[in-house]
């Protein structure tokens, strides 16, 4: 039952996006996922995926879909088979200028 739920792109959508407020990042930054399709024992696929720090995007990610070993990642190791990104946008700061560089 609690399977069959997650599985459903709204319940996946707002796990994922849970799990995003715990995992590390730039400091400052908060991650996004816009929709999120997984069975959870093999494949998961995030849309929309972006980091921000306020009002700036720092990267963003289109589609991003992955295909593992659930028991690997049970034991502790994630183990991707196979890794589809699509649309990135990476954006940073201008780089600083060494004193006296013109």
């Amino acid at each position: 039952m609690v399977l069959f739920a997650v599985r459903q792109p709204p319940i996946a959508t707002r796990l994922v996006r849970l799990v995003l407020t715990r995992v590390p990042g730039p400091p400052g930054a908060t991650m996004t996922v816009g929709n999120v399709r997984a069975d959870w024992t093999s494949r998961i696929e995030l849309t929309g995926l972006a980091i921000t720090r306020g009002d700036t995007l720092l990267a963003a990610v289109d589609t991003v879909r992955a295909t593992y070993n659930l028991l690997s990642l049970l034991g502790g190791r994630l183990r991707v088979r196979e890794l589809e990104v699509a649309g990135i946008v990476v954006t940073g700061a201008s780089p600083t200028r060494a004193p006296g560089a013109r």
